[in-house]
């Protein structure tokens, strides 16, 4: 008989908020980049998207009543890809 766990199988002990910290970190030569390429309206455009990626995560939190994780900073991840 099998015993089926979920994923991840491997723990190291890294947070998802440093882990998150750590991708914002690996994407400041993008903004950097866009900021030199674009001008403003390139951090313009990333903080628009980064205010509505965690907007919409804090209110689909309180829409199904779930525990808020703004905390982790996951969205902000989400809002800088989407930029």
């Amino acid at each position: 008989m099998k015993i089926l766990a979920v994923s991840p199988h491997l723990h190291s002990g890294v947070t998802t908020q440093v882990l998150m910290r750590d991708v914002l970190i690996a994407l400041l030569p993008a903004g950097l980049a866009s900021l030199v390429f674009f001008g403003w309206l390139a951090v313009w455009l990333i903080g628009v998207c980064v205010g509505a990626a965690v907007l919409t995560e804090y209110l689909a939190a309180q829409f199904f009543k779930k525990k808020n994780y703004l905390n982790d900073c996951s969205a902000v991840v989400t809002g800088v890809l989407l930029a």
